[in-house]
């Protein structure tokens, strides 16, 4: 049955170098969504490196993951949501603490970055992230994540109320899951960044339409 991958070949095989790059690479941080994990959109986050992109992917331990391990060894599951109904409000305050372990997550790595902070890891590795460019960094996530962008860009945004957001340059939302965001969240929206959303034709189908304001054009959902 596995027999074909027999010929299959790593799009980056082991020991490989780097092309020389005049400037610094422009880098995203793409969350996952419900049930994912760090390898489930490993074609998109190739396709995107692909552009010149460093991409990183982490893997959430908030228990949104099908799989994830911690530093120590621990195995993490997903965390099934109780009898509630799928409506708005419960959804939103169930997965709350979902999404403040995610923002804590995601800017915890971006500090990483930006100090360089190397944890012994291969020389690739360090080369890279000694050529990124964290001033061009984009948020990025589907479904859950693309909720969790939304959160970690406000968090940001809240400690500087009146100026634009530091750090990051744009959001990427694919199939944005608005209804675990709350009311205020969805009311707030993000300012003063560029934001590109896609909705696929399947996640969207549905008659329910919920609006996140922006500086550019309102992102709707259909559930």
């Amino acid at each position: 049955m596995f027999r074909h991958l027999h010929w299959a070949s790593h799009p980056l095989p082991k020991h490989s170098t780097i092309l020389p790059n005049e400037e610094k690479w422009p880098i995203i941080i793409f969350s996952h969504g419900l049930g994912g994990h760090g390898e489930t959109y490993t074609q998109i986050v190739l396709d995107l490196a692909s552009f010149g992109y460093v991409v990183v992917c982490p893997e959430h331990q908030d228990r949104s993951s099908s799989y994830a391990k911690t530093f120590q060894g621990h195995v993490l599951t997903y965390q099934r949501p109780p009898d509630i109904p799928y409506l708005q409000p419960e959804v939103s305050e169930f997965r709350q603490t979902f999404l403040t372990q995610r923002v804590n997550e995601i800017r915890n790595l971006i500090t990483n970055l930006k100090e360089c902070k190397h944890n012994n890891q291969s020389e690739l590795v360090i080369h890279i992230l000694n050529n990124i460019n964290i001033s061009q960094l984009c948020i990025a996530g589907h479904s859950f994540g693309a909720a969790t962008a939304i959160k970690v860009a406000q968090s940001y945004k809240n400690e500087h109320p009146s100026n634009t957001i530091p750090i990051i340059s744009g959001l990427w939302l694919l199939d944005i899951w608005s209804t675990c965001l709350d009311s205020e969240v969805l009311n707030k929206g993000v300012q003063d960044i560029p934001i590109c959303s896609v909705l696929s034709e399947q996640f969207a189908q549905g008659n329910i339409c919920i609006h996140i304001s922006c500086n550019t054009f309102d992102i709707a959902e259909h559930i």
